[in-house]
């Protein structure tokens, strides 16, 4: 422990400045501490207006932390591969990466956090879907399935797992594949699904396929399906803004990503046929949004930095407004999905639940996608 805390405390002080220094590499992370003992204040690294993590039991912390990193240490998460693996850079780069993907409250609390973090590592709910399993979905999609893969990400992502949805389609012994989304999550040991970001999946470099293109584009189209009879349901003044009558832009479930929702349904029978009926969205990860303000602002570049900071600021929506926008899209269709609270009315999430008796959903093609997934007997191993 006395190791982990030399690297800790190294840390917390670089990172009052908003600079942390990693095998002489300098990475914008910046957050401010405060160690309390009996109360009372023992230490503090306090810089700008930062995040503050606050620890009011610091041998209980530790364990945490120390239980935390020897569990990273084990796992051998993808990482910077000029680190080495087990000393001093390493394990910093494993704590900074830690804070990164802490919320707001979580500073506030950091040792249930750490906690929930190790059940992440541990949780196997989808470990049968890491090989890739496919699913039977109905004709609509040109006969495709949807495949659903279980991965493993790398230690500079929100979560250390993701699921793949891909739509796959077999033509002439080929296969064509069109990716959907990758949905970052992590799973407690009370079945709490959190929720961190929808995502479009990264797509391995390869030579472009005129066919698969030609099928993406085929999939793209039926996906405007989706948006049947939403319209009819949305707010007058969403209509006006449609319709060019109004500058004033409301909020509403019409503009979402439809391959999101197509995906995210699917995400929900598999939560709801593993039982997990609580789920959590983080909207905001503070040191996240301010690592990347930092970086923009070290740009002498006028130019380069307004631009950055405009592409910070557009992250940020994304994973704010549209996720929750894509969220209630779902919920419009699945009435199993309904909401308790929005984000800082309970806690700093957005928090739903799934009921355990289903209904149908009111999108023919939706209902297609989650029975599919939802009966195991017509699926088949990759």
């Amino acid at each position: 422990m006395i190791f982990m805390k030399e690297i800790f405390y190294e840390l917390i002080k670089e990172a009052s400045q908003g600079n942390i220094i990693i095998d002489g590499e300098e990475w914008p992370i910046g957050f401010n501490t405060i160690i309390y003992e009996d109360s009372k204040e023992k230490v503090s690294f306090i810089g700008n207006n930062l995040s503050l993590l606050r620890i009011t039991n610091e041998e209980a912390f530790f364990n945490a932390l120390e239980e935390y990193i020897s569990l990273e240490l084990e796992k051998n998460r993808r990482a910077i591969p000029f680190l080495d693996q087990t000393g001093h850079s390493h394990i910093k780069y494993l704590i900074s990466y830690l804070f990164v993907n802490a919320s707001t409250e979580e500073f506030t609390n950091p040792i249930p956090f750490i906690k929930r973090r190790i059940e992440f590592l541990q949780n196997d709910t989808f470990t049968y879907l890491n090989d890739g399993q496919r699913f039977n979905i109905g004709d609509f999609f040109l006969g495709s399935q949807m495949e659903v893969t279980n991965r493993e990400n790398s230690i500079s992502m929100e979560t250390a797992s993701r699921l793949d949805f891909t739509l796959v389609n077999r033509v002439e012994e080929k296969e064509l594949r069109c990716p959907i989304l990758s949905i970052y999550y992590g799973i407690t040991e009370d079945n709490t699904c959190y929720i961190y970001s929808l995502m479009k999946p990264k797509e391995p470099k390869k030579n472009i396929d005129q066919n698969e293109e030609k099928f993406k584009k085929k999939i793209n189209r039926l996906l405007y399906k989706l948006q049947d009879g939403v319209m009819e349901n949305e707010s007058e003044e969403f209509k006006a803004y449609k319709n060019g009558t109004s500058d004033y832009y409301p909020e509403n479930i019409t503009d979402v990503t439809s391959s999101f929702v197509l995906g995210l349904t699917a995400f929900m029978a598999l939560l709801e046929s593993a039982g997990i009926n609580k789920i959590k969205v983080i909207p905001y990860l503070p040191v996240r949004y301010l690592s990347r303000s930092i970086a923009a602002d070290n740009i002498s570049d006028e130019e380069k930095r307004t631009e950055l900071q405009e592409r910070n600021n557009a992250i940020q929506y994304n994973a704010t407004n549209k996720l929750i926008r894509t969220f209630r899209r779902v919920m419009y269709h699945l009435k199993d999905l309904e909401l308790y609270s929005f984000p800082y009315e309970l806690d700093e999430c957005l928090n739903l639940t799934l009921s355990e008796e289903h209904t149908d959903l009111n999108n023919p093609l939706l209902n297609d996608i989650f029975n599919g997934l939802q009966d195991q007997e017509k699926t088949k191993k990759i």
